[in-house]
């Protein structure tokens, strides 16, 4: 038995770290991108499910930025330069850089940079870096029951090797005793 376990050992362990690969339920963004004087830049993030957000965004040279995150419906009315709404936890006004991490429900966002008003805009275009990722929580909880279970297998099957192994040792010893 123990020579049985120890060749499929191999093959389960490969599966778990194919299911890793497969089943990593993250995306990301990142970059630079130059935001012009007086005007604003938008990230739209779409989400089909319950979804962890987590961005980094930094104005280079200490100059000053709004980041605003948003509904689709409240980014149309900013293109549109009417009053909107914007997520508060998520949103940050007259900074250098911010980071957030949130849990958002499924529709459709928008993470919004753009200069302050008159009296704080920069004089010249700001080169944003920008980094985005997205983790959907319920595939997360489904990784890690798959993980669980993997563990559960192989150290069941550790357990099982150990046994065999021990179980071989004392019918060595019987026979021995019997010569």
């Amino acid at each position: 038995m123990y020579w049985t376990v120890i060749k499929i050992l191999p093959v389960i362990a490969s599966a778990l770290l194919i299911s890793i690969v497969l089943f990593t339920p993250a995306s990301a963004d990142a970059g630079e991108v130059l935001l012009p004087s007086g005007g604003s830049h938008s990230w739209q993030i779409a989400l089909d499910r319950e979804t962890r957000i987590s961005y980094d965004v930094r104005a280079e040279a200490g100059e000053r930025i709004n980041l605003f995150l948003m509904s689709a419906a409240d980014h149309g009315r900013f293109e549109m330069g009417e009053m909107f709404t914007y997520i508060a936890e998520g949103s940050f006004i007259s900074v250098t850089g911010a980071s957030a991490a949130l849990v958002l429900l499924p529709g459709t966002y928008y993470l919004v940079a753009m200069t302050p008003g008159a009296e704080g805009a920069p004089a010249s275009d700001v080169l944003l870096s920008f980094n985005i990722s997205v983790e959907k929580t319920s595939a997360s909880e489904g990784l890690r029951i798959i993980m669980a279970l993997g563990a559960v297998v192989i150290l069941s099957l550790v357990a099982i090797m150990g046994l065999d192994v021990l179980h071989q040792r004392k019918a060595r010893e019987e026979e021995r005793e019997r010569r």
